[in-house]
């Protein structure tokens, strides 16, 4: 709020005049009118305004601008954040719900996630990130640790993570994907294309292989049917490659 304009002012055993009364007044509510914030009108802030307090919003944030936290943000159960276009950069972010960003999301720090996150733009970590329900990135996936998600991983561009990857649903990637650490993916993982290492193998390598399941004998159950594809594993006993397409095939190695 501006500051009011100079006042008339009066002294003992002044005689006053309505107009002079009357203008203070005038003064004063035409301030308070077009700059006061109220607690039940609707107002836009066109200035910085500092917090040193903390400050409880009990329904959603619409930013529209840039808009600086430098400290904790928590928000009520239910609470929707709306942020169009931005760039979200963080230390830390920690979300009990669910996170839609239509943006990019950058994170310096850990982030921790207990619903679901959506990016439209790129997501990018420079430590670890966990996500408890489903992680949908329109963009680029670049994590520089680990990364952890609970429900299903969805990524249309490229898909980088430093170090492991643990995917508890689906996962799915229709651009190239490289992981330096351990991939564990309990569903099915989905990708436009794989290609399982940077370069050749020298022929002494003690890593970089691709590992598949094996048995000891004849395979007798029928896998389930994953569109497009079919299953493969390793007979121990028998040292024979075994796939499944309507029946269980098998080829004899030496």
């Amino acid at each position: 709020m501006p500051a009011i304009g100079t006042l008339v002012s009066f002294v003992a055993g002044q005689k006053i005049v309505s107009a002079d009364v009357n203008s203070n007044f005038s003064s004063i509510r035409t301030a308070f009118n077009t700059s006061a914030v109220l607690t039940d009108t609707a107002t836009t802030i066109t200035v910085t305004h500092v917090f040193t307090v903390n400050e409880i919003f009990q329904s959603g944030i619409l930013v529209s601008g840039a808009s600086t936290f430098s400290s904790g943000v928590t928000f009520a159960s239910n609470t929707t954040i709306t942020a169009l276009g931005c760039t979200v950069s963080c230390a830390a972010l920690t979300v009990t719900g669910n996170a839609t960003v239509y943006g990019n999301i950058i994170g310096a720090g850990s982030q921790t996630l207990q619903g679901t996150l959506t990016v439209t733009g790129n997501a990018t970590c420079a430590a670890a990130l966990n996500v408890g329900g489903n992680l949908i990135v329109t963009g680029a996936i670049v994590g520089k640790a680990t990364l952890g998600v609970s429900g299903n991983a969805s990524c249309s561009a490229a898909f980088n993570v430093t170090g492991d990857v643990q995917v508890s649903g689906n996962a799915t990637c229709f651009a190239a994907m490289y992981v330096s650490g351990a991939f564990t993916n309990v569903a099915i993982a989905t990708f436009l294309g794989s290609v399982v290492n940077a370069g050749a193998l020298t022929t002494n390598a003690t890593a970089g292989f691709i590992y598949l399941g094996t048995v000891p004998g004849s395979s007798t159950g029928t896998p389930a049917t994953q569109t497009g594809t079919v299953a493969l594993c390793y007979d121990t006993t028998n040292n024979r490659l075994q796939v499944y397409n309507g029946a269980w095939k098998t080829v004899a190695l030496t």
